[in-house]
């Protein structure tokens, strides 16, 4: 065999045994970065995370939700790659450099007026940085906060968001004009914990071009003030799936399955399939951001209500 030819062989069977196939089921809690840590993948500097992080989302593509590597549910096998110790090599990939330019052209959406604990912004340019008291928003950057984590944001059409611990959200689409209000427009997705919402001008002036998604459920408004939590795995109890409940004003809610229009003081539920449980009262402790799913109480159903209801007169009429 000519050299060249067996060089060029020696490349393409390397570069396959860099992602050759290692598996790991996905427990509650787990992230890319703690699995590949537990797995002793080489982790010390910013070029070998990504390059393994590359490696996992190119071997799972299919299995992350809306491509996010972050969103991954419980029970899921991922494929990991090629452990150095197997191939005997480490890569060490040079990194592609961040054009500073490209960050004047940024469109700044919001301001973050308050950051408790562990807050930090996630730009699609790449890259985090981490919220100290107050940041700047630009479209497209994303929300991630950790344990006993708080982040209150302005948007500059005046609508307010409010991020619990362990969440993540993202501003994927913003456009806003006050000259031009049928221009404006607002995606936001939410990934997971809890958050609160209550529109600005764009909910009134185009309330038909402002949506809040989750992984199962969008959020349509008609001028409102909401809570929405999204959780998946074990330790979500009775709120597994997407939550809403309405403060003020009016939410549409759209799943695969259905869709359900909730007023104020209202909740419903979507399961992870998109099923929409009945519009009930707003469980105890949900409006808390700053309450875990495990401390809300479940959902009252129908009989529970009424006993409750039956009760309530009883000790008015003592």
């Amino acid at each position: 065999m000519k050299i060249t030819h067996y060089l060029i062989l020696s490349a393409i069977l390397f570069s396959n045994q860099i992602w050759a196939a290692r598996e790991h089921h996905v427990k509650q809690g787990d992230s890319v970065i703690s699995i590949l840590t537990a797995n002793k993948y080489p982790m010390e500097t910013s070029q070998q995370q990504q390059h393994w992080l590359d490696g996992v989302m190119k071997l799972n593509k299919s299995k992350f939700i809306w491509g996010e590597i972050d969103l991954i549910r419980p029970g899921s096998v991922l494929t990991l790659p090629s452990h150095p110790d197997d191939i005997k090599a480490l890569p060490r990939p040079v990194p592609k450099p961040v054009i500073t330019a490209e960050f004047d052209n940024l469109i700044r959406i919001a301001e973050i007026n308050m950051a408790k604990g562990h807050v930090n912004i996630r730009s699609k340019l790449g890259g985090d940085r981490k919220i100290v008291k107050s940041a700047v928003v630009f479209e497209g950057d994303t929300l991630i906060s950790s344990d006993n984590s708080l982040a209150n944001i302005t948007m500059v059409d005046a609508a307010k968001f409010e991020l619990g611990a362990n969440s993540k959200l993202s501003f994927e689409e913003y456009k806003y004009s006050a000259k031009t209000p049928e221009n404006s427009l607002t995606l936001t997705r939410f990934y997971h914990g809890v958050m609160r919402a209550t529109t600005g001008l764009i909910g009134k002036l185009a309330p038909k071009k402002f949506d809040v998604r989750t992984p199962v459920i969008s959020i349509g408004i008609r001028g409102t003030d909401y809570v929405a939590r999204h959780c998946e795995g074990d330790s979500c109890g009775e709120y597994t799936g997407s939550s809403l409940a309405v403060i003020d004003g009016g939410v549409a809610t759209n799943t695969s399955s259905g869709s359900v229009n909730l007023n104020k003081g209202e909740f419903v539920q979507a399961d992870i399939s998109g099923g929409l449980s009945e519009v009930s009262d707003i469980p105890a402790g949900f409006l808390d951001l700053e309450k875990d799913v495990a401390q809300i109480e479940p959902p009252a159903n129908w009989f529970e209500r009424i006993i409750h209801e039956i009760k309530t007169l009883l000790s008015a009429n003592l």
